[in-house]
């Protein structure tokens, strides 16, 4: 049985660090570059496991840059049964981008323990300065992350084309 992949990449206008710093202004008190977001925005559940990618994240990019957009006492998971690998909405600065998609990948690979026919879901909005920023939504083999990973970071290095790259063999 084969997976349906999406795989979209958008202009996004609706969610920025400024915006999300005017919602949330005591979590978001300093510059940040990598903001983990409810995985249903505007809510306050995150998916199951997004504690630990935000640990792995703050312990391989950095205390200062890296927030999660929820306070502890607010903090909810939300399970959904079936055997996806879930990121969730995480927004970075282009900034952080090549350190961001490695430390990622590492994630996936060594703690999500991902292998080729798993599924993978994530949405990566990036904030690029001067130009509108781009949402990436992903789901599918996460054999496919290193394509999708580098698309994150040629489309932080500001480049206009924002189509995916051909996935499968």
């Amino acid at each position: 049985m084969s997976m349906k992949t999406i795989y979209e990449i958008t202009e996004e206008k609706s969610i920025s660090f400024s915006t999300l710093k005017d919602e949330q202004p005591l979590l978001l008190d300093q510059a940040f570059d990598v903001v983990m977001l409810p995985s249903v925005y505007h809510s306050k559940a995150f998916h199951v496991g997004a504690a630990d990618l935000f640990s792995y994240l703050k312990d391989n990019i950095g205390e200062d840059v890296v927030q999660i957009l929820v306070s502890d006492e607010d903090y909810q998971e939300v399970g959904l049964h079936s055997k996806a690998l879930r990121i969730g909405v995480v927004i970075i600065t282009a900034v952080i981008a090549p350190i961001f998609t490695s430390v990622l990948s590492d994630y996936i690979s060594n703690e999500l323990n991902g292998s080729p026919g798993d599924e993978l879901e994530m949405t990566v909005i990036i904030e690029r300065p001067q130009q509108v920023n781009i949402k990436l939504d992903y789901k599918g083999d996460v054999n496919e992350v290193h394509k999708v990973l580098d698309k994150i970071k040629e489309l932080a290095d500001g480049k206009e084309n924002i189509e995916p790259p051909k996935l499968g063999k």
